[in-house]
């Protein structure tokens, strides 16, 4: 559940999720999603073995790690956009499922909300650094990993039939404003 309750909120990396999906089939969605559900992983390693003085080293280069991630969302954006003006029978190669993994994995490793949310969370569930260490943190590790993949599979699904139902046009409106949507979350990033 904490898997799902950290990788279900909208964001930028469901967009991006969502937008590849539409772009380039569910293989790329899910290498995207699987970035993300690694990341969300690695943040839940830190938080279940209590590693407080690395939470507290990533909260004190939280602005380093706001400058990469916002840069990262624009150009991420910035790819998106030109990959939708181009002319369909000229559509480039999709992205290879390593890059979308990566740039997944980079943009919610650089995302300090991401370590915040875990916290936020895990007191949610009446959970503690000490509590989780103590009554297994390796089991939610697995589990976060796999209740994230399981958002990013459902998430996938949905937009593979969703993409059914809509015509080329609308997939590629769809596509322009969720580009201008990363760009504009990644300046606002950047800005705050």
């Amino acid at each position: 559940m904490l898997g799902v309750a950290i990788a279900a909120p909208p964001g930028p990396v469901g967009l991006l999720c969502m937008s590849r999906t539409l772009a380039h089939g569910a293989r790329n969605g899910l290498a995207t999603g699987l970035g993300a559900a690694l990341a969300d992983a690695c943040y839940g390693a830190l938080v279940a073995l209590g590693a407080t003085a690395l939470a507290e080293l990533l909260t004190a280069h939280a602005a380093g790690l706001r400058l990469t991630g916002g840069l990262l969302l624009i150009l991420l954006g910035m790819r998106q956009l030109v990959d939708v003006a181009v002319v369909p029978s000229a559509v480039p190669a999709p992205p290879r499922h390593g890059s979308a993994l990566l740039s997944a994995l980079a943009l919610t490793l650089t995302n300090p909300m991401t370590l915040f949310a875990f916290v936020v969370a895990l007191a949610a569930f009446g959970q503690s650094g000490a509590t989780i260490a103590s009554s297994g943190a390796w089991a939610l590790v697995v589990g976060v990993l796999l209740g994230s993949m399981l958002w990013w599979c459902l998430l996938v699904a949905l937009v593979v039939w969703l993409g059914r139902l809509l015509s080329a046009s609308a997939q590629r409106r769809i596509r322009l404003l969720s580009a201008l949507a990363l760009m504009a979350l990644g300046g606002a990033v950047l800005l705050g």
